[in-house]
């Protein structure tokens, strides 16, 4: 299993080199952020001219406690070959986190091993190694989180809870639903501590101990600091602002009183009950048959063979539960851990959006729904955990384990580098390639979908798909082998830990290291030289257009395209702003383009049927302001067009 999870980094590390983004979150909104603190040495999330990167308004009071970690990588190369690398990070303390809790549980380290495995080894976790949204850290610092709670109520060390609090804090900065994960664990802490002071043990305040008060200033700077700034540096919005609709007056046969502006708080929570309108418990019908097939559908593709066998196994805790030769300690804790893993699937069910829908319809469900099934990654974590606890309790069979956790693995990169090419081929603007609109659809018209699948076979790269699966088959045939005849012949066994020894021994530490540095910058240059080939395909060569047409004095002006990310340039040298046509004379609009120093406009894609399509067509047409600087049709992807000179 070791070799297995080993086997699977090393493909992760190789596909945050080499693939290039196409994830639209990561371009759209969390690329854009990190290139401009980049560029300007400071947490700004305004562009050149002082208008908002990103003009959503919940970008705007977004925490970023996880993208300082995406600066730091960009800071090395100067490139975004390693800006995914705290994902990889947040993958394995993910894994590492599940394997903790579970030995927190008293249950064995083999079968804490296999299920921190079977949870990374999701494919729609994989997935998401390669992109910069933050759901995956979310999940990893919760049960974090957890893991040093746990820790604290069993030893009662200051230590555990200072890190305790430190990680709760952290996560309150890394996404706004993680402030409602943090209370929940915050409650927890709370709860212990209760229970420490009504038992007879003796119990040092919590509130006596230095290491604790670190740990709050630690909460305080972590979960605090991005409120405070966005609340100094951005206007506080007004009642109007946040709800325009409910100040209106409204006057009946020319008379009658004029309603009162109503308060922020009032606001607030007025938007609190829309976005509650968007959450799967006001969306999801249960007597609705259709609902539980479209969720099934999405979970069993996106999740797999993992989550099956995750689920499959926790099912049984209710019957351990009540088995009468369970000891109450393990009693205890299995309900302890059922209590957890409930309230993190509750709070899933009631984050915004996890429908996929707007919320204005009720009753029902989008295909969106499937892509923002990664809000639940937390419920993954403790899945595993109570997996862990539940195999060890009944002490399952080590050898189908094993088998499962190598097919899982195995399963696992060859699915989610087979979405990976589907997703690239959507990213190029080919027809009916969103896989979760496919996925959704299947069950309504079953045999359109199988068609476009079939047909998206003919433009994937499955030879690279097949390497994967045939390097894997290698190394743990390799294994096997070598296991055989390190059994048969113990000398030969010693022989070779004795050389390893030798080798790695004080006395070689300099040359080890060297080696090693050495072997790694080579492997990232050769892999970021692939990247930079994928890059020209994937992104239409967009950055040699950019070095032919734009200097790095000018701006880019961009409008209509959620993929502002790659107008940066490769190198992050170029000046990006937003700035839309506004009204309906275009002629205005080009002449404020021309007095601030725009000299490319991008936009796209969008689609045939747009507004926007429309207005790039008038403006590109023969003898227009805007030359289109590449054959490709707007809907098909980013346009960039030269802004003629008057």
């Amino acid at each position: 299993m070791i070799a297995a999870l080993a086997f699977v980094a090393v493909v992760l590390l190789e596909r945050v080199i080499t693939q290039p983004f196409t994830n639209y979150d990561t371009l759209w909104f969390h690329g854009p952020i990190v290139a401009r603190w980049y560029q300007t040495a400071a947490f700004s999330q305004l562009d050149p001219l002082g208008h908002w990167i990103i003009e959503h308004p919940d970008a705007q009071v977004y925490p970023y406690n996880w993208h300082i970690l995406f600066l730091l990588c960009l800071l090395p190369l100067g490139q975004d070959s390693l800006l995914a690398f705290p994902m990889l990070l947040a993958w394995l303390m993910l894994g590492l986190s599940v394997y903790g809790l579970g030995r927190l549980t008293e249950a064995k380290r083999f079968y804490s091993l296999a299920a921190a495995a079977l949870v990374l080894f999701v494919p729609f976790g994989l997935n998401h190694v390669t992109t910069l949204q933050i759901d995956l850290p979310l999940a990893a610092v919760y049960t974090a989180s957890l893991y040093y709670l746990g820790a604290y109520a069993k030893t009662r060390q200051s230590r555990d809870a200072g890190l305790f609090l430190a990680m709760t804090g952290l996560m309150a900065g890394i996404k706004t639903i993680g402030i409602i994960y943090s209370a929940f664990l915050i409650a927890l802490l709370a709860a212990i501590e209760l229970l420490a002071r009504l038992s007879s043990a003796p119990n040092r305040p919590l509130l006596k101990q230095p290491l604790v008060w670190v740990g709050i200033l630690a909460l305080i700077c972590f979960g605090g600091f991005w409120p405070i700034k966005h609340a100094l540096e951005a206007d506080f919005p007004t009642a109007s602002a946040l709800a325009p609709n409910l100040t209106e007056a409204t006057v009946l046969a020319g008379v009658g009183p004029v309603m009162a502006e109503p308060s922020i708080w009032a606001n607030l929570v007025a938007k609190g009950v829309a976005l509650q309108r968007t959450t799967l418990t006001a969306q999801f019908d249960p007597t609705n048959l259709s609902h539980w097939v479209a969720i099934s559908s999405q979970a069993i593709t996106r999740l797999q063979l993992p989550f099956l066998l995750m689920l499959l196994q926790v099912i049984t805790i209710p019957i351990v539960i009540f088995s009468h030769r369970q000891k109450e300690k393990n009693a205890k804790v299995i309900s302890v851990v059922f209590l957890i893993l409930l309230t993190t699937f509750f709070l899933y069910w009631n984050t915004p959006y996890t429908s996929g829908t707007s919320g204005e319809i009720p009753n029902q469900l989008d295909p969106m729904m499937g892509n923002n099934m990664r809000y639940g990654f937390p419920v993954l974590g403790i899945l595993g955990v109570a997996t862990a606890f539940s195999t060890s309790l009944l002490s399952s069979n080590k050898n189908i384990i094993v088998g499962l956790v190598l097919l899982c693995s195995l399963l696992g990169v060859t699915s989610s580098a087979l979405f990976d090419e589907i997703r690239a081929i959507a990213f190029l603007g080919k027809d009916g390639f969103w896989p979760g609109k496919i996925i959704y659809e299947f069950r309504a018209a079953p045999g359109r979908s199988v068609g476009v699948i079939v047909g998206s076979l003919t433009q994937i790269d499955l030879l690279s798909i097949l390497l994967y699966a045939l390097a894997f088959a290698g190394l743990m045939g390799f294994l096997i082998y070598k296991r055989r005849i390190y059994s048969s012949n113990l000398l030969h066994y010693r022989w070779l830990t004795r050389s390893l020894k030798s080798i790695f021994s004080v006395s070689h530490p300099l040359a080890c290291g060297i080696g090693c540095i050495s072997l790694l910058c080579l492997s990232i240059i050769h892999l970021q030289s692939l990247r930079d080939i994928n890059r020209i395909e994937i992104y239409q060569n967009i950055d040699g257009v950019l070095e032919q047409y734009q200097a790095s004095t000018e701006h880019v002006a961009y409008f209509a395209s959620q993929r502002s990310y790659l107008f940066y340039g490769k190198h992050f040298n170029y000046s990006v702003i937003h700035l839309p046509p506004s009204g309906e004379n275009l002629n205005d609009w080009i002449n404020s383009l021309r007095q601030v120093g725009v000299t490319l406009v991008a936009a796209g894609p969008v689609p045939a049927s747009d507004y926007w399509f429309q207005v790039l067509s008038t403006l590109s047409a023969p003898g227009g302001p805007l030359k289109p600087l590449s054959n490709q049709e707007p809907d098909r992807g980013p346009m960039l067009y030269r802004l003629e000179a008057a």
